[in-house]
């Protein structure tokens, strides 16, 4: 992976993604993995970059108040994408630590664009 670029490689028994940050190909075909391959090619680089990549343009941040999970009280920040941003409509739900402020906890749901 190269985050600069978010160019990415990944070599799978049932599936190679190569992305250089602009255009992705997918072998065997796209339809074989059911979301755009960009979509996997781009996860890897958002998960291990968080929250960097937040920062990019067309994301909102919302301060959802808190939330308590497994016992413990987090702070909630949803994070959400602006129209024709992407090929899916993600949603991200953040669990920060109150006293840390460091990420502990990530709700990911995805529903792809029509």
């Amino acid at each position: 992976m190269d985050p600069d670029r978010r160019a990415v490689r990944i070599d799978a028994e049932v599936l190679n993604i190569i992305s250089d940050g602009t255009s992705t190909d997918a072998s065997p075909a796209a339809d074989a993995i059911g979301l755009p391959p960009r979509f996997y090619a781009k996860g890897s680089t958002y998960f291990i970059m968080m929250p960097f990549v937040f920062a990019d343009g067309g994301i909102t941040a919302t301060d959802d108040g808190t939330i308590e999970y497994a016992g413990k009280t987090y702070d909630l920040i949803s994070i959400n994408y602006d129209e024709k941003v992407g090929d899916v409509k993600d949603d991200y739900k953040l669990l920060v630590d109150p006293v840390t402020h460091q990420l502990a906890h990530i709700h990911h749901s995805v529903v792809e664009d029509d």
